[in-house]
C-alpha cells in the first residue's frame, strides 16, 4: 500500500485488496484470507479490516455466506434490460464496461430440426457462429448463433470480433430488428463450457435462448447463450396495466 496517500486507513486496505481479486491474486470463488491473516498482512486493527470487508461486499467483491466465511466474487454486470433490444456491446458501453469477442468458429451446417422449426421449416442451410463475449476482458458469454445463409449470404467474411452482428445485418444486409423473444433457464453448465467461461463444471449458469425478428415479424436469428451467473444478470422492467 502506499501510505502517502491521504485516504482512511481502510479505504487503502479495500483498494489493495480489490486489485488482488481484479489481477487474480485471490482467486473469484475462493475463501478471504481471516481476519487474523489480513491483520498480520496489513499491520492495521481489525475494525479497518471489518470497514474494508464491509466496502467489498457492498461493491459485489465480496460475498459472505453465515456459517462458512467470506468468499471472493465480481461484481454482476447489469448489462440486459429486458424492455429494450440491443446489442450485446452498445448494452455493455451503455453500462460503463468495456466489452470484447472472440469468435472460436463460423461455419455453414445444415441446421438441427430444432432451428429449422424456428424458422418454419423454409431454412436448411445456416451460418453457425460461435462466440466467447468478454466484460472488462473477463469471459462471461459463451453463445451459439444460427442465421439463414440466404439472409446473409457473405456473413463468414465479416470480422465478428470487431463489428456488431446486429450492424451488419442491418448496414450490409438490410435487416431491420424489431424485437426478440428470450427465455431464461437455470442449468449447471458442461465441462467444456466451464473451462472457456473459467468457472467451475456443473456451476449453475443462466441459459438465454433468443428469437430476434424483424420488421415483418420473420424470425432473422437464434442464439443460445450460457451466461455467468457471478457476472450477468439481466433488469425486467414491468409495467402495471389497470384491468
Amino acid at each position: 500500500m502506499n501510505d502517502n496517500i491521504p485516504l482512511p486507513l481502510y479505504y487503502k486496505v479495500k483498494e489493495d485488496i480489490k486489485k488482488k481479486i481484479e489481477e487474480n491474486t485471490y482467486v473469484v470463488g475462493s475463501s478471504l484470507p481471516t481476519e487474523k491473516e489480513l491483520i498480520d498482512i496489513y499491520h492495521v486493527s481489525r475494525t479497518t479490516i471489518r470497514q474494508a470487508a464491509d466496502l467489498l461486499v457492498h461493491e459485489g467483491y465480496l460475498e459472505r455466506k453465515r456459517g462458512v466465511g467470506t468468499f471472493i466474487t465480481l461484481p454482476k454486470v447489469s448489462i440486459f434490460e429486458l424492455e429494450e433490444l440491443k446489442s450485446f456491446s452498445d448494452e455493455v458501453i451503455r453500462q460503463g464496461h468495456k466489452p470484447s469477442t472472440k469468435v472460436i468458429s463460423m461455419k455453414r451446417i445444415i441446421a438441427p430440426q430444432k432451428i429449422q422449426d424456428i424458422f418454419f421449416k423454409t431454412q436448411k442451410e445456416f451460418f453457425q457462429l460461435e462466440r466467447l463475449r468478454y466484460v472488462d476482458d473477463k469471459p462471461s458469454l459463451y453463445v451459439i448463433t444460427y442465421i439463414p445463409c440466404e439472409f446473409a449470404q457473405n456473413l463468414d467474411k465479416e470480422n465478428l470480433e470487431k463489428k456488431s452482428l446486429f450492424d451488419v445485418l442491418f448496414l450490409k444486409y438490410g435487416i431491420e430488428l424489431a424485437y426478440a423473444e428470450k427465455v431464461l433457464k437455470a442449468i449447471n453448465i458442461s465441462k467444456q463450457e466451464a473451462l472457456l467461461l473459467n468457472i467451475k463444471e456443473n456451476s449453475a449458469i443462466q441459459q438465454v435462448e433468443t428469437i430476434t425478428y424483424d420488421t415483418n415479424s420473420n424470425p432473422v436469428e437464434y442464439s443460445l447463450s450460457k451466461d455467468r451467473g457471478d457476472r450477468i444478470e439481466f433488469c425486467i422492467r414491468l409495467k402495471y396495466k389497470k384491468k
